[in-house]
């Protein structure tokens, strides 16, 4: 301290200090309010409230197990379909950026799509009704009560720009 007191005076003790004091401020602030970006997982509410579901209202530990892997490939497939929507728009904003593109090169992605995804559709769909056939009317109720959960429409389908 002699040294600083001699050498420099307390106003540059003061100075560093008040340096050390705002960057710890600002390095510390610049997280406050803000959040990590989750991944996006389509669906994964509504996956884990069936899973929930199932787990609490099928007796059967077979039936429990074969409907837990139908979720499982139902959550496959919901990422298969996110997947393809962002390699629409990619495409998409690729081709709209390319002053020499065709409408046939259009016609193509968005056909590529929709094959894509109907195949998708279509294992969802089926996925659907096998569990709807392995449960009994009662159960089948009980698992699909919405009153409670919010629509999977909203859960699985990502806008452009998320």
């Amino acid at each position: 301290m002699r040294l600083l007191k001699n050498t420099y005076g307390w106003p540059l003790l003061f100075a560093v200090l008040a340096l050390c004091v705002l960057l710890g401020l600002t390095s510390g602030c610049s997280k406050v309010g803000k959040k990590e970006k989750a991944e996006f997982k389509p669906g994964s509410e509504w996956l884990e409230d069936m899973q929930a579901r199932v787990e609490e209202n099928i007796e059967d530990p077979d039936k429990k197990t074969r409907m837990l892997a139908l979720l499982d490939q139902t959550e496959k497939d919901l990422l298969e379909v996110d997947r393809v929507v962002r390699k629409l728009y990619a495409d998409l904003s690729t081709l709209g950026e390319n002053y020499n593109s065709s409408p046939e090169e259009f016609r193509m992605i968005i056909s590529g799509f929709e094959a894509n995804r109907r195949d998708v559709r279509d294992r969802i769909i089926e996925t659907r009704f096998e569990m709807r056939d392995m449960s009994t009317p009662e159960e089948w109720k009980k698992l699909t009560d919405n009153s409670k959960r919010k629509g999977l429409y909203k859960q699985t389908i990502r806008q452009p720009g998320q």
